[in-house]
């Protein structure tokens, strides 16, 4: 489809597919597709209002922390990336995450970026 046949997304829209998607209810691939615009177009729009927005508070004093991960693959199987996160288990925040292998050397590089909390409880 070409570029001028694309319907025009206003603010709203805009507003409504970053919601969509960051409250985990929709996917990018169907955010494009629902909008009718391309994928890059979509990544415009994440990226716009994250810019704009605040970066989160995390409360100095967590009781526990969940670690979890999460692989991804980039155009092959064969190439894949793990996302590891720490999350304030009573909120379900995150508190911080790095992007590695499923290695120790990722484990301690995420766990270097949370030890300064005072954190009583680490789970997996």
């Amino acid at each position: 489809m070409l570029d001028d046949e694309r319907e025009k997304v206003g603010q709203e829209g805009k507003v409504l597919a970053v919601l969509l998607y960051s409250a985990g209810k929709s996917g990018y691939g169907f955010i494009v597709k629902l909008f009718n615009v391309s994928g890059p177009a979509v990544l415009k729009w994440m990226w716009s209002m994250g810019k704009r927005l605040p970066e989160p508070g995390v409360d100095s004093e967590i009781k526990e922390v969940q670690i979890d991960e999460m692989w991804h693959f980039i155009n092959k199987k064969k190439r894949k990336i793990w996302i590891w996160m720490a999350m304030d288990r009573s909120t379900n925040k995150t508190i911080e995450w790095v992007i590695g292998d499923r290695f120790i050397k990722t484990a301690k590089k995420l766990y270097e970026e949370f030890k300064h909390f005072a954190v009583f409880y680490v789970v997996t």
